[in-house]
């Protein structure tokens, strides 16, 4: 079984527990940030690790999400990034980083699941971890 290595970067506790539980279900293995500053952390730490990005934007104090979305890419070149945010799909398309996506809230996190998916079968990722 093939099972890709994701980090989602969630400030609210409710939001990021669902969303977990739904890409959990459909077989991303999850590293949950409650922060810009702790995603950076884990970026920083192990960014080979992961294969995909989830992230929101506005994420309260210290690094929003398009600064999180710029440093994956800088430390992992390639990774697939979707931005899952509220009220910022405008800012997108200066903002985000090249080939990503933008899903707006409220969403189910099948979105998010498709997304991701969408944006690993377009690249042709290859370097999963087998389970």
């Amino acid at each position: 079984m093939i099972k890709y290595a994701l980090l989602m970067v969630e400030d609210h506790i409710l939001i990021a527990d669902l969303l977990e539980a739904g890409l959990t279900k459909a077989g991303f293995e999850v590293s949950v940030a409650h922060g810009g500053a702790e995603a950076l952390e884990q970026i920083d730490a192990d960014a080979a690790h992961f294969d995909a990005l989830v992230t929101d934007i506005a994420l309260g104090n210290g690094p929003n999400g398009w600064e999180v979305g710029h440093r994956a890419r800088g430390r992992f070149p390639g990774i697939p990034v979707v931005y899952a945010s509220f009220g910022n799909e405008r800012q997108w398309p200066v903002e985000g980083v090249e080939g990503s996506l933008y899903v707006g809230k409220p969403y189910q996190a099948s979105q998010i699941v498709s997304a991701v998916a969408s944006l690993l079968d377009t690249i042709g990722w290859s370097e999963a971890r087998p389970m």
